[in-house]
C-alpha cells in the first residue's frame, strides 16, 4: 500500500540511491555504479508494493534496508561465481599436472548444463592456447596433457627435461591468462 508517488521519491532520492552505491562499491559485484544505481530503483520499486506506512516508518528506511539486503544477495551471488571459477581452476590444474586427461575437462552428462557450457568453453580456450604454440611445442604439450612423463617426453623429441619442463610452464602461463581474461580462473592467481 503505497500513499506517495515512488518515481517522485526516487528523483528525489537519487543521490541516496548514488551513495549507497558507491558504498557498496559495485565493481565488486561486476557493474557499473550506473547499473547497480538501476538494481537499487528496482528495489525500491518493488518495496513500495510491500511498504505500509501504518507500522510507523518512513519509506527511506525501508528502502535503504531493501538496497543492502540487495547488496547482501549480490555478495553471496558473487561468492558463488567466485567458488565456481576457483572449482574450474582447480581442474585445469589437474589437467596440466598430468593427474587428469583433457577429456577430463568434458563433463558428464548429468553435469548440469550451465557447468557443461563452462567446461565446453574452458576446452575451446585450452585448444585455441595450444593452437598458438609452434608444432614441436604443442606436441610437447599434448603428451604432457596426455599423461607422459617429461622424462618420457624429453628422450622421445632428443631433448632436456629442463626444456619440456619450461615449454610446459610457458603454456601453463598463457592459459592461466586466457582463462582469467575468460573468466574462468580466479583473478591475481595466474
Amino acid at each position: 500500500m503505497v500513499d506517495f508517488d515512488i518515481n517522485e521519491w526516487l528523483r528525489d532520492n537519487e543521490a541516496l540511491l548514488i551513495k549507497i552505491a558507491m558504498q557498496a562499491n559495485s565493481a565488486a559485484f561486476g557493474m557499473s555504479l550506473e547499473e547497480l544505481v538501476q538494481e537499487y530503483r528496482e528495489v525500491c520499486w518493488h518495496a513500495s508494493e510491500k511498504f505500509d506506512m501504518t507500522r510507523g516508518f518512513c519509506f527511506s528506511t525501508y528502502a535503504v534496508k531493501a538496497m543492502l539486503n540487495k547488496n547482501r544477495q549480490l555478495k553471496r551471488h558473487d561468492c558463488s561465481n567466485q567458488n565456481q571459477v576457483e572449482k574450474h581452476a582447480v581442474r585445469i590444474d589437474k589437467v596440466l599436472d598430468g593427474d587428469e586427461s583433457l577429456e577430463e575437462l568434458l563433463p558428464a552428462k548429468d553435469v548440469p548444463l550451465d557447468e557443461q557450457t563452462a567446461y565446453s568453453e574452458i576446452r575451446t580456450v585450452v585448444e585455441r592456447e595450444l593452437l598458438r604454440m609452434g608444432g614441436r611445442n604443442r606436441n610437447i604439450v599434448l603428451k604432457l596433457l596426455r599423461g607422459y612423463s617429461q622424462a618420457f617426453v624429453a628422450k622421445y623429441y632428443g631433448i632436456s627435461q629442463p626444456t619440456v619442463a619450461a615449454v610446459m610452464k610457458a603454456f601453463r602461463s598463457s592459459l592461466k591468462l586466457a582463462l582469467m581474461e575468460a573468466g574462468y580462473w580466479p583473478e591475481g592467481a595466474a
